[in-house]
């Protein structure tokens, strides 16, 4: 009973028993109408026939008309004549057998009416003219007998129809849930080493169609979804196994020293730098996680922008005087802004950092501050040689490095563009890349105002 292709065949039998049925109830009682329709005309055309032979008869009294009269019938007719009168109330003509019928008729009521006597089912009509009176009276036996037959004639085929109906139906099911069938197969195939697979919507019909593409569509995400896994996990793994490498080698060294000395103050600084690199990692790993889940509180408060990008602009210039790089700010006053203070320093450092990281030595930085009646917006360009086409697509993606061996070299991990970006996307804002040229690359911080949420789910 749990398959939908059985129900589909139950219903549609059921439904078309159902619409046979209330057909042939309806052709009955609609033939049914029609024949007594046709019955009252007659009957009607008869008295007047009757009324035409009694005007024009030698004697209009007695039992000397009768058989011009008794002429208009023969015994297969069901029609016969039950009583004629004169209007002076001399009965010229009374059947017997008739006599229970007219009694039964009404004085007051229609002309034709239907009684029900001695089992059968009977029609009188009453008809008169200036000089004759007239009761006639029709067996509808027969009718009501044709039309028994034609009803017992549909409730034989009844069944028969209910059962073509629900074998049809059945197949029809078996074809229209093929499409269906097919997406359960391609669906038991999916693996997470075979998440490219597909189903071919080309000859499914347009509802299924629609099923077929957000299947197809969610495959699409799962399979982004396990790629940026893969990825992620390769990427951090490779990221936290170099770092490490560097850890183990000094420690062995120093402990393969004979002097006793133990670690030198050189091999304790680059220790002590690789064990910020990986806290580094780690923080803003778990931060990203965060942002993935839905889980990134945002603590929201009315806060300083200008004051803050100021500040940080200090760090700036301390990191961009070791290269010789010159800083140049212009950086409107006053700009007030609802956010997480603390993930906006992190997102406009990590700007800041990059900007240092990807220039030439005694190259330049810009940067700008401004609020428009809908948006703060942050704009940071840097002399560095612009971003090859084929990386553009890839700048935010995590661990990303357009020259890694110089960004690891400054201390980059290739997760601050990335987390600079949910960081944005938190605040209902966006971090894009506006433009990379041989001038130099421009990146822009969008923060809407009035569009912060308090916890945000974010891509990853």
């Amino acid at each position: 009973m749990r398959s939908l292709r059985f129900r589909l065949s139950l219903w549609a039998g059921a439904l078309a028993g159902f619409a046979v049925a209330v057909f042939c109830v309806a052709v009955v009682l609609e033939l049914r109408y029609a024949l007594r329709h046709t019955l009252d005309q007659e009957m009607a055309d008869l008295a007047s026939d009757i009324f035409a032979q009694l005007a024009t008869a030698e004697h209009a009294t007695g039992t000397e008309v009768l058989p011009e009269v008794l002429t208009l019938f023969d015994e297969n007719n069901i029609i016969r004549v039950a009583e004629i009168r004169s209007r002076d109330g001399s009965r010229l003509y009374s059947s017997p057998d008739d006599a229970p019928m007219l009694e039964l008729l009404e004085q007051d009521g229609p002309a034709v009416q239907s009684s029900w006597i001695q089992g059968r089912s009977w029609r009188v009509g009453r008809y008169s003219d200036p000089h004759y009176e007239l009761d006639l009276v029709a067996d509808l036996g027969r009718i009501d007998g044709s039309l028994l037959k034609i009803l017992v004639a549909y409730a034989i085929a009844l069944p028969f129809t209910i059962f073509a109906v629900v074998i049809g139906g059945a197949w029809i099911s078996r074809r229209a849930l093929a499409p269906l069938r097919r997406v359960t197969e391609v669906a038991k195939q999916v693996s997470a080493r075979e998440l490219d697979r597909r189903i071919d919507d080309s000859d499914a019909p347009l509802e299924v169609q629609e099923l077929i593409q957000v299947v197809n569509g969610m495959m699409d995400r799962l399979e982004q979804s396990f790629s940026l896994a893969d990825r992620f996990s390769s990427d951090a793994s490779h990221e936290m196994r170099t770092p490490l490498t560097v850890m183990q080698g000094l420690l062995e060294r120093a402990l393969a020293r004979d002097d006793g000395d133990g670690v030198s103050a050189k091999d304790a600084t680059v220790l002590l730098d690789e064990t910020q690199r990986l806290i580094a990692v780690s923080e803003s790993l778990m931060l990203l996680s965060r942002a993935q889940a839905g889980n990134l509180e945002l603590r929201i408060r009315k806060i300083d922008f200008s004051e803050i990008v100021e500040e940080l602009e200090e760090d700036l210039r301390a990191l961009a005087a070791g290269p010789g790089i010159t800083v140049q700010s212009n950086v409107a006053t006053g700009v007030e802004y609802d956010g997480d203070e603390g993930l906006l320093r992190q997102a406009v450092f990590n700007l800041f950092t990059n900007a240092v990281r990807h220039n030439r030595e005694g190259g330049e930085v810009r940067l700008s501050v401004e609020k428009t009646p809908r948006a703060v917006i942050l704009v940071v360009f840097n002399t560095g040689e612009p971003i090859p086409k084929a990386d553009r697509d890839h700048v935010f993606d995590r661990f990303f490095r357009g020259d890694a061996s110089r960004s690891r070299a400054s201390g980059g991990t290739g997760l601050g563009l990335n987390l600079a970006r949910e960081i944005a996307r938190a605040h209902g804002g966006e971090l894009t890349l506006v433009s990379s040229m041989d001038s130099g690359t421009t990146f822009s911080l969008r923060l809407p105002l009035g569009g912060t949420t308090s916890i945000t789910g974010l891509s990853s």
